[in-house]
């Protein structure tokens, strides 16, 4: 069995003179035992606080999703509800333009609340650390159309698809990359004059070989203030505004490419046309 022993000589002192040393062992063994079990108890006592901070810190994300449903779904839900009923009573009274319009504005709720929920699934696991890609290759045609199709009709006739580019599929989760996108069109839509148009743009570079997805609007453009957290979870697009809970939309569209192993960027701070940018390697398995 190892031992530890501690050597102390000290000094035998005769008439003003050193003759010799005397040699004081002492077993240490069980201290050196003792402090070894201290440090490993220290290690396990750290790695225990840290672990407690961690579930605390997803319990609180929680808790904010979980406010955020509840604040964000709410309202539109209420909203749709009434329309429908809108919508019914115009129908009995063979008002069908009115029932029309009813449906509209119930179905565009509608797809504000599949937003909300959307997103806040989608944060919910990439905050849980469980963002794990389906890959698959994708037409990108119809990855775009998918997209649209996911916007009420109004918001698709704004927007125009221009491709400049010879790459006709690509190596992605298609449901993430669709969020992504949806998510970058959404903000277009809501943040740009009404009616005024919309587009998104697919191009390449060859070095690093990289596709590019591009989200241009005619908006008033990102505030320079905003532009170093845009996207951030929490932040918004309003002058300002930075809630607790809200803005998942870009913060999403982050890690979303992150996992793809690429990045979101703002082409144009604080000026107008505003153009987003989603870059996707093309050379690299994610």
């Amino acid at each position: 069995m190892e031992r530890h022993s501690l050597a102390n000589y000290l000094p035998d002192w005769r008439e003003g003179r050193v003759a010799g040393f005397v040699v004081v062992v002492t077993e240490v063994t069980q201290l050196r035992k003792t402090q070894a079990a201290l440090a490993r108890e220290k290690q396990l006592r750290l790695e225990l606080e840290q672990r407690t901070d961690t579930l605390n810190q997803l319990l609180r994300e929680r808790d904010e999703l979980i406010d955020l449903l509840a604040h964000e779904v709410r309202q539109p839900l209420h909203s749709a509800w009434s329309a429908f009923q809108g919508a019914e009573a115009a129908i009995r009274g063979n008002r069908m333009d009115s029932a029309n319009d009813a449906l509209v504005q119930a179905r565009s709720m509608l797809g504000s609340v599949t937003a909300t929920i959307d997103n806040t699934l989608a944060a919910a696991r990439l905050l849980a650390g469980r963002g794990t890609l389906t890959l698959a290759d994708t037409d990108l045609d119809m990855l775009v159309a998918l997209t649209l199709g996911d916007l009420p009709p109004s918001a698709r006739r704004r927007i125009t698809v221009r491709s400049l580019t010879a790459v006709r599929s690509a190596l992605v989760d298609s449901g993430l990359m669709r969020l992504a996108l949806r998510n970058l069109l959404r903000n277009a839509i809501e943040y740009s004059p009404h009616d005024s148009p919309i587009q998104i743009e697919l191009s390449e570079q060859e070095e690093p070989p990289e596709l590019h997805v591009d989200v241009v609007d005619t908006g008033p453009g990102v505030p320079r203030e905003l532009v170093s957290r845009l996207f951030e979870r929490g932040v918004t697009g309003r002058q300002g505004e930075q809630a607790a809970g809200h803005g998942l939309g870009l913060y999403v569209v982050r890690r979303v490419m992150e996992l793809h192993g690429g990045r979101a960027e703002l082409l144009t701070p604080g000026t107008p046309p505003t153009r987003f940018r989603l870059r996707l390697n093309l050379a690299l398995d994610p």
